[in-house]
């Protein structure tokens, strides 16, 4: 059985906030979140690998290269690489 988690769950895991969470999904940075019967978002280890990156990203400032030029081919680009590191 995989692990599913709430997004406050992740908030507090990742240290991110649950409007931050909401946000990179809604622009695309994030695949869409699996929901749970009552609509609720249910994030799985590979969303939480794939926060990880994301966070380390933004450490480093090169997500806002990516957030400010949202091109759909960048974002792919980026989820391709991202699937590779993380195989």
């Amino acid at each position: 059985m995989k692990t599913e988690l709430t997004i406050q769950q992740v908030a507090k895991r990742t240290g991110l906030s649950i409007d931050t969470l909401r946000y990179y999904e809604r622009i695309g940075l994030l695949e869409p979140v699996g929901r749970a019967q009552s609509g609720h978002r249910r994030y799985t280890q590979q969303d939480l690998d794939w926060i990880d990156l994301l966070i380390g990203l933004r450490n480093t400032g090169v997500q806002e290269l990516i957030i400010g030029f949202p091109d759909v081919l960048q974002l792919d680009s980026l989820r391709f690489f991202a699937s590779e590191c993380l195989a």
